[in-house]
């Protein structure tokens, strides 16, 4: 691994376990065992790092799914199957999603709320053409977001909360990606 690829994931994991207001330079620079002065050669910036770990995350998250989608025959590339798919993924490697989601909580027009904005709609569309893709018709946006945030949803509560289950806690996410895949049968596979 680079430095460069290790300067993103070190950074990744602490803008989404802290924030990025709570995370200094140094703290990364501490974290990937190089100098400050390492770290700027990389990145001009905190804005520049945080830019950079959200398109890389993105690029992986997406590149994640379309390979499981992939790995589905056709017939099988359901809503409930590709739900299931988003949420495991997700549970696996939160980091992405911990980081959007604190940008899209923050109620302001940052660059970095902008940019957590861009990837969920780009995760949306994804979202939208294997819908349409298995429904053989076109898909309304309102129930793409509606899923979409429906999923955010469910991968929020089980990751807050998978923690506080301890030994329990595969069955406790088993249980949820259940339930989730139930939802999405009834909301959006019953109507074909």
């Amino acid at each position: 691994m680079t430095t460069f690829d290790t300067i993103c994931r070190e950074a990744a994991r602490l803008f989404a376990t802290k924030g990025v207001e709570a995370i200094s330079m140094r703290d990364v620079a501490d974290a990937c065992g190089i100098t400050v002065a390492a770290l700027y050669y990389h990145f001009s910036s905190k804005e520049d790092l945080y830019e950079e770990v959200g398109r890389v995350q993105f690029e992986q998250f997406m590149n994640q799914l379309r390979s499981a989608r992939a790995a589905l025959p056709a017939r099988e590339q359901t809503p409930s199957q590709l739900v299931a798919i988003v949420f495991d993924v997700v549970l696996n490697d939160p980091t992405l999603f911990l980081l959007t989601q604190r940008e899209l909580h923050r109620g302001d027009r940052s660059e970095r709320q902008v940019q957590a904005r861009t990837r969920f709609i780009e995760a949306e569309a994804f979202l939208r053409q294997t819908m349409e893709g298995h429904a053989q018709r076109e898909i309304d946006e309102h129930d793409v977001f509606a899923l979409a945030c429906i999923v955010t949803g469910y991968c929020e509560y089980v990751h807050a909360d998978a923690r506080t289950y301890g030994p329990d806690r595969e069955a406790f996410i088993a249980g949820q990606r259940e339930g989730l895949i139930r939802v999405v049968q009834r909301a959006f596979e019953a109507r074909r």
